[in-house]
């Protein structure tokens, strides 16, 4: 997993990010350098946050953060580990 050079610039950016409701997949071109950083395979608005995607495929699962507006909770889906960082935190999707 990437670090996070600025963990309080990510959190603002996400949160910025997560205002317009209509949008589900974050295209590219919208992605505020605190994201591109961490060079992801995808960004997507979830009710809970901002799921950054970084790595991504067959064999692996997808894996990466979630810059969230509350904590999400392990689901049937993913499971959900504390990062050093506030109100960041790792998913790993299960297989």
């Amino acid at each position: 997993m990437p670090v996070i050079d600025d963990p309080a610039l990510l959190a603002r950016d996400c949160q910025r990010l997560s205002a317009d409701t209509t949008v589900h997949g974050i295209a590219k071109d919208q992605w505020p350098d605190s994201i591109k950083k961490l060079n992801p395979a995808s960004v997507t608005r979830e009710e809970n946050g901002i799921f950054i995607t970084i790595a991504a495929g067959a064999g692996v699962g997808n894996r990466g953060y979630v810059v969230a507006i509350f904590k999400p909770g392990d689901n049937a889906h993913y499971t959900i580990t504390d990062t050093p960082y506030s109100k960041i935190y790792r998913f790993d999707f299960k297989p």
